[in-house]
């Protein structure tokens, strides 16, 4: 997994089908283990081109770590884009609840 997880590293910035590909790999490899899975759901989605992509991989990255803070974070950047105020609010408050200490990655992820 976590040699997948390098090569989608390597690749992001000159081939991003192979950098899809390492990490969609680097996926199925972490079955067992929730967390890094998730986290990897969420490298994909900053892959993605399409908006519908990365929220369908940010579900996907919550289904298996719903404490993922990198998830909301990218969540919460996607929804100030498309100007999706009232999902933003609940977005940031379930951050919160689950992240109380961690406001300043939250005031980070909206500047």
């Amino acid at each position: 997994g976590e040699a997948f997880i390098l090569l989608s590293q390597l690749y992001k910035g000159t081939d991003i089908d192979k950098a899809l590909d390492a990490v969609s790999r680097a996926i199925d490899a972490f079955d067992s283990q929730p967390e890094k899975k998730s986290d990897a759901y969420v490298l994909r989605a900053t892959m993605q081109e399409d908006d519908d992509a990365r929220f369908d991989d940010l579900e996907k990255a919550f289904q298996t770590n719903p404490k993922n803070k990198q998830a909301w974070l990218q969540k919460i950047v996607l929804l100030m884009q498309q100007n999706r105020y009232e999902e933003i609010y609940e977005a940031a408050k379930k951050f919160l609840d689950d992240n109380a200490e961690d406001t300043e990655a939250l005031a980070a992820a909206v500047e």
